[in-house]
């Protein structure tokens, strides 16, 4: 697990909501496979609310993944929209195109960590 998963994670979990970690795109696939987004997954699978995706990571990275949630949720395979918040500190103009593209919700790297737990939370960021 990164500095920066591990920074994240306690601050998540002490606003008490639970974290899965995934440590690339690949992982974070599995977990979808298992959670209730699955569409052949019954009540008991695990309930994961959003996915905070880092852009870089080894094995696949955040885009690609993003991409494949995305290309399942048009086939059909999940439930539901899976929401996906890009964890970044890269706030490149370029960058933040390519992740919208791809599917997710982005936001600057100054207020990520703010924005990112409030949504969770359930709170209006300004």
């Amino acid at each position: 697990m990164t500095v920066n998963q591990c920074v994240l994670q306690k601050q998540l979990k002490n606003q008490g909501i639970t974290v899965h970690v995934a440590n690339h795109g690949g992982e974070a696939l599995d977990k979808l496979r298992e959670s209730q987004y699955w569409c052949k997954n019954g009540p008991d699978a695990v309930d994961l609310g959003v996915l905070l995706m880092d852009q870089e990571m080894p094995v696949m990275d955040g885009l690609q993944c993003t991409r494949r949630i995305r290309e399942w949720e048009e086939g059909g395979l999940l439930r539901k929209h899976v929401p996906i918040i890009a964890v970044t500190a890269s706030a490149r103009s370029e960058q933040m195109a390519a992740l919208l593209a791809a599917g997710m919700v982005s936001f600057s790297s100054e207020f990520y960590w703010k924005l990112a737990t409030n949504y969770l939370l359930g709170r209006r960021c300004v």
